[in-house]
């Protein structure tokens, strides 16, 4: 990969100037061509090439002649010893004077000659007088896709005078702006973060070396630039993983993914890069994008089936609806949205079975066990609550599954051939329907979440199953519904683990014992600790390292946003609990709200004590009275969470 330093000379001409380059000085020179060669062609490459491009007036004017450029490099090149030579390394191109159209696409075509594949290349626009600055950015945008060229630098040398400090400018910030730019735009049309994933690369790649600056090692604020490069960094790494879980139909991981989208472009967003200071107006239409999008488990398929169609993943689309439409059954009905099982045993044939048959088919198998002798019961429950909106789902229903279908079979299956213009259309009209089957579906997901958790056709401990409604089969007398252990602060029955927040077990291998770990200004009361052992089944009790006591019991008043203060206690709270551990959580109102939302997104269950004042006055010799306050701890309560208000 050869380096190309390509610049043009004028006719003017030039006084003998010194130029100043990343702290250094140049030799005495009249032309910045020399001054360029003696800063930036620092090591012998027999590949390296300083191409000059001439007019017939500046070949007579500057390049030929005594002391003229030509004779100035050829005692540079023998003076700087590097090996390379006036015959090999250096080379003059004619070029017409660009008075016309036709003239400026020879010239066009001359520069586009003289870059070969992979080549490194460095412009010189000093001279590059009128139109040649934007006709050098077509040319480098165009060697780039067509020859993979990568462009190592754009300078400009000012020229203020011969006894004064003549700078040479690096232009290349501008266009690695208008590159951030067009990554973003490609990802915000594509949903594609490979070339934002790049761009970063690349600019740490030019910027810093070993953690030093190299193309701008001559400004201040290095540190603080490199600490903004890796902030940009952690966000298109978590951009990456977003698209990547997108294209894959990885719905279960995008709120999270989601969410570490979000926090990392928070912490983009308070980095200033100071040679890209207009960066942050990009992050903000990245930030537009996701904005109240994936925050919703009864919604999450359905933002990933608009976000699909939105940026052409059509088959995605299509995927993530079908999904999306039974999660929004199962919520309407009380089932596990999460049970495998239940989803294409229970949920999906019901809503098959309205649309072809308008009743419950018995089903074909495909299930074993307990699970699939309660699946027929379940499917009754589940079809008499769905029975007011069979007409709606009759709507969309079919068509979106014999469309899923010839797509994920490629369009092999006889009598489901249809166009993929019709296919691409019919999305939108799907779309539009299951937007109304989840608003018509709304107050019978929100009644059915106020009543208590999902229900699951599962058997339980003494081996009698039960169905969506909760009840035994066969028939006995009727269990109670409502709300899981964990909602209403009692222990979980024996023999099954403590329930999480949503009511669902905990992972397997943690049922011998939970966790409970404070965050709180004062030690666990003796009776706060039996409480936590009785009720949660805590074995363990965790305390807040003494440093991040010290900052839980003293957030900064001043501060305008916690994350930054917050994220040391959150990122301890993440790596020591396990999914189903409690966290107590008091402290300052706004620090408090902000770590519960982070624990609930780790699988941790939030909890704060509940106290009780009593209030005793006695009266002594003296006349005075004496008031005490006593707060006696009443129990744990989990902490509501914002739908339940």
């Amino acid at each position: 990969m050869a380096r190309k330093l390509i610049s043009f000379l004028g006719t003017s001409s030039y006084l003998t100037a010194h130029y100043h380059f990343r702290g250094k000085q140049s030799r005495g020179t009249s032309y910045v061509q020399v001054a360029l060669y003696e800063f930036l062609l620092t090591e012998y490459d027999p590949d390296d090439r300083l191409i000059v491009l001439v007019t017939d007036g500046a070949y007579e004017t500057n390049w030929i002649g005594d002391d003229k450029l030509e004779a100035q490099l050829r005692r540079a090149l023998a003076e700087f010893g590097r090996g390379h030579t006036m015959d090999r390394n250096v080379r003059s191109i004619p070029i017409p004077d660009g008075d016309d159209e036709q003239s400026l696409w020879e010239i066009y075509k001359i520069v586009l000659d003289n870059i070969h594949h992979s080549d490194r290349v460095i412009f010189d626009i000093t001279h590059a007088f009128r139109y040649l600055p934007f006709f050098v950015s077509s040319v480098l945008q165009y060697a780039r896709f067509l020859k993979d060229a990568s462009i190592e630098g754009i300078y400009y040398g000012k020229f203020n005078g011969s006894d004064q400090e003549n700078p040479i400018i690096d232009l290349m910030p501008f266009v690695t702006l208008l590159d951030w730019a067009m990554a973003t735009e490609d990802f915000l049309r594509s949903g594609n973060a490979d070339a934002l994933e790049a761009i970063v690369r690349d600019a740490r790649r030019r910027y810093f070396t070993a953690g030093k600056r190299r193309d701008i090692a001559d400004r201040s604020g290095r540190e603080e630039d490199e600490k903004a490069l890796k902030a940009h960094q952690r966000l298109v790494d978590a951009l990456k993983s977003f698209t990547d879980a997108m294209r894959t139909c990885r719905a279960p991981e995008l709120i999270d993914l989601a969410n570490r989208v979000k926090e990392a472009l928070r912490e983009a967003e308070a980095q200033t890069i100071s040679f890209l200071p207009l960066l942050n107006p990009l992050l903000a239409k990245v930030k537009e994008k996701l904005e109240g999008r994936f925050v919703d488990p009864v919604h999450v398929q359905l933002d990933a089936a608009r976000w699909s169609r939105e940026h052409g993943m059509i088959q995605q689309a299509y995927t993530f609806l079908r999904e999306g439409v039974i999660t929004l059954a199962a919520h309407a009905t009380g089932i596990d949205a999460d049970d495998e099982v239940a989803r294409e045993q229970v949920v999906g044939p019901v809503l098959s079975s309205m649309v072809r048959f308008g009743k419950v088919a018995e089903p074909e198998g495909g299930a074993s066990g307990n699970r699939a002798e309660n699946a027929s019961p379940a499917r009754a429950d589940v079809e008499e609550r769905l029975r007011p909106y069979q007409d709606l789902i009759k709507e969309g229903y079919g068509r979106l599954m014999d469309d899923r279908n010839s797509l994920n079979h490629a369009g092999i299956r006889k009598g489901s051939r249809p166009e993929a213009e019709k296919l691409i259309r019919g999305l939108e009209h799907l779309l539009t329907w299951a937007k109304t089957l989840d608003e018509t579906l709304a107050p019978e997901i929100e009644r059915v979440g106020r009543r208590g958790s999902p229900k699951t056709p599962a058997a339980e401990p003494d081996g009698e199953p039960t169905g969506a409604s909760g009840r035994k089969h066969p028939a006995s007398s009727p269990e109670p519904e409502g709300p899981p252990a964990s909602m209403t602060g009692e222990p979980a029955p024996p023999g099954r683990p403590p329930a999480s927040p949503e009511g669902r077990p905990a992972a397997s291998g943690e049922c011998g014992g939970r966790q409970l770990l404070i965050v709180m200004s004062h030690a666990l009361l003796p009776e706060q600790k039996r409480e936590a052992e009785e009720r949660f089944g805590v074995t363990t009790f965790v305390q807040l390292p003494e440093d991040l006591q010290a900052r839980w019991s003293n957030v900064d008043p001043e501060l305008s946003r916690l994350d930054d203060w917050l994220r040391p206690i959150a990122v301890w709270m993440e790596e020591t609990g396990h999914p189903g551990d409690y966290v107590l959580i008091q402290g300052e109102y706004g620090a408090t709200v902000w770590l519960v939302a982070r624990a609930r997104r780790a699988g941790l269950v939030p909890i704060y004590a509940t106290t009780r004042r009593e209030v005793r006055e006695r009266r002594e010799p003296d006349g005075s009275v004496v008031t005490e306050r006593i707060f006696r701890h009443v129990r744990f309560r989990l902490y509501p969470k914002g739908d339940e208000a």
